[in-house]
């Protein structure tokens, strides 16, 4: 199977919302899994064995493949198939790390681009009205983490003791509502976006 087919799979399972495959330094592939929170770390786990199980990796690769995953909710999953060796090592992904993000415009309009540490990104489109461009970044930096974007933002920028504050109040479509503050630095728009992400630590 190749990376592409792998990551294809993986992207296919019940419970996955976002998943990325490369090859680790061994040549071992390495799957980064963020999930929808319809299924446990553990349900997700035994799904993607139990498919990888049915879709072998290839003779060629000796070495079993790491696994990142988000948490999640609880839900029931088959058993992998007997024989197959499970992944060597588990880690779970407790924060995405927003490392830049980018306003990009094109015949079709304008867009936002996050982009965390890793270089995986995420976009959202800009729409009308004059809160658009602060809502598509915290839709990006949501898509970003693997959740729907936001039904509502407020945000409020104030100085404390010298330092200007960067607060977000979020309302998600679970119903959630969050809050996530950063002190500035850079431009304005990435202390939104950072301060979105911070607000998401507690939705994830």
């Amino acid at each position: 199977m190749s990376v592409e087919d792998l990551r294809q799979r993986v992207r296919s399972v019940l419970g996955v919302a976002s998943a990325e495959v490369t090859m680790g330094p061994n040549e071992e592939p390495l799957v980064r899994v963020w999930t929808d929170g319809t299924r446990s770390e553990a349900d997700v786990q035994k799904a993607i064995e139990t498919a990888m199980a049915e879709h072998s990796v290839g003779a060629d690769d000796a070495i079993a493949p790491v696994y990142e995953l988000d948490d999640g909710a609880s839900s029931g999953s088959k058993e992998p198939t007997a024989g197959y060796t499970p992944p060597a090592v588990l880690v779970t992904v407790s924060a995405v790390q927003l490392a830049k993000l980018a306003v990009e415009e094109s015949d079709e309009g304008v867009e936002v681009r996050a982009i965390d540490e890793t270089g995986r990104f995420a976009i959202a489109l800009v729409g009308e009205g004059d809160a658009a461009l602060d809502e598509a970044v915290a839709a990006a930096v949501s898509y970003l983490n693997g959740l729907e974007e936001p039904t509502a933002i407020k945000v409020d920028t104030r100085d404390m003791d010298g330092s200007d504050i960067v607060t977000v109040l979020i309302d998600m479509p679970s119903g959630d509502r969050t809050v996530g503050a950063v002190l500035a630095r850079g431009g304005p728009l990435f202390n939104l976006g950072r301060a979105v992400n911070a607000a998401l630590s507690d939705v994830r």
